[in-house]
């Protein structure tokens, strides 16, 4: 229990929330249900008040004085006795903010979370501001046409596909585009469900009282999360599936293909060697520059930062004072060895692969440039046939005779 404003106002310590944890108004347990000093925040007409939660319940909140009722509190104040208590003093660990904001304009509705954390020597080791908007006006005559045709027609490659994996089981199944292709389908179809089910949703939630229950706007938000997640992905195995489409027009592309697929492994095991590397470089950077740079203060920083120097982005070491005798000689074997030799074994892997699959695909590719000739040499016959035909017709409706050949 914390107390300020001379020991009359306290501040009960909320426990975390293991289940059942979506109140009216607000998550029990506060900030992702973790517990901690859990305040709520109301704004009304006559002022802005500031709730000191002791244990989470039922809310209610009067719209015209903006109090709560149904929940029990150690005090309500004003926001600006609030900041003037001393709550927020110089021993704070973290702090959460969490709020809803609806704009009419726009029809929509965000979610906005800003967190500050500090780390035991006084410093703010991470500070974000993050938030998640919904649209709740989806109404539109065109998208609903294209929402259909991209039902129908996943529909009718979800049935292409059970056909060819019948027909050409087993060997369908050591192809890996059969896997590419059965995750865009999934996704395709599991995005749709989504849409097609909480879209109705999105239309009457601003209609209706789930309006004002945030846990219901979190939950809506969280699916709607889920949507664009599918959906992105389903994108972006379509556009692999349209790469493989042209992959089988075009010897060039199938060469692409193929030189990605032959160093995929090749890089992937040289990929583990510099991790290993790269986590003795990061955790050397958080142990010596800590204490002195924001950007090591935490492993995860120092990674981040190492990361952004791998880059080519050596700005993380700048606050590092000149003094420190590591600086430089962390900063040269770095960068020798990630900016220059890694990049150039990256170049060399590509490169060894790209001429293997050169080599084995000349035949390949000289068979497809015969033809191309070919083709085009037909092309070029029939169209002077055609022209040749034509001046005959000309010259037999004028009444005149084809000259003879000289030869």
């Amino acid at each position: 229990v914390v107390s300020r404003l001379d020991d009359k106002v306290r501040w009960v310590h909320t426990p975390r929330c293991e289940s059942n944890c979506e109140g009216v108004g607000f998550h029990r347990g506060g900030f992702r249900s973790e517990g901690g000093y859990v305040a709520l925040v109301t704004v009304s007409a006559t002022g802005t008040f500031v709730h000191l939660i002791d244990n989470m319940a039922a809310v209610t909140v009067s719209p015209a004085t903006g109090i709560c009722t149904g929940i029990r509190k150690t005090a309500t104040i004003s926001f600006q006795e609030f900041i003037e208590s001393g709550f927020l003093d110089a021993q704070l660990g973290s702090l959460a903010v969490q709020l809803i904001a609806y704009n009419a304009n726009l029809q929509t509705m965000s979610g906005i979370y800003v967190t500050f954390e500090a780390s035991a020597a006084g410093l703010i080791t991470d500070r974000a501001i993050r938030s998640e908007t919904i649209k709740l006006n989806y109404h539109d005559g065109v998208t609903k046409y294209f929402d259909v045709a991209y039902l129908v027609f996943t529909g009718c490659y979800f049935f292409e596909f059970c056909y060819r994996a019948y027909k050409y089981h087993p060997a369908f199944l050591h192809d890996a585009w059969s896997y590419i292709n059965f995750v865009s389908i999934v996704m395709s179809l599991m995005s749709l469900t989504l849409w097609f089910v909480y879209q109705p949703r999105l239309s009457d939630f601003i209609q209706t009282s789930d309006f004002q229950v945030a846990p219901e706007f979190f939950k809506l938000s969280n699916y709607m999360l889920w949507y664009l997640r599918s959906g992105s992905l389903a994108m972006l195995t379509i556009c692999l599936r349209v790469l493989k489409y042209m992959g089988d027009l075009n010897s060039r592309v199938r060469l692409l293909l193929r030189t990605v697929s032959m160093c995929a492994k090749k890089m992937g095991i040289y990929v583990s060697y510099i991790c290993v590397i790269f986590a003795g470089f990061a955790n050397f950077a958080y142990i010596m520059f800590s204490a002195t740079s924001a950007h090591f203060v935490t492993i995860d920083e120092s990674i981040m930062s190492c990361f952004q120097m791998f880059m080519g982005d050596i700005s993380a070491l700048v606050p590092v004072k000149a003094g420190n005798a590591f600086k430089i000689p962390f900063l040269i074997l770095f960068m020798v060895f990630f900016y220059f030799v890694s990049v150039q074994m990256f170049n060399a892997i590509i490169n060894y692969a790209y001429n293997l699959v050169s080599e084995q695909m000349e035949p390949e590719i000289e068979q497809e440039q015969r033809e191309r000739r070919r083709r085009g040499l037909r092309r070029l016959t029939a169209s002077r046939d055609l022209v040749q035909g034509a001046r005959d017709h000309v010259l037999s409706l004028l009444g005149r005779r084809r000259p003879e050949d000289p030869a």
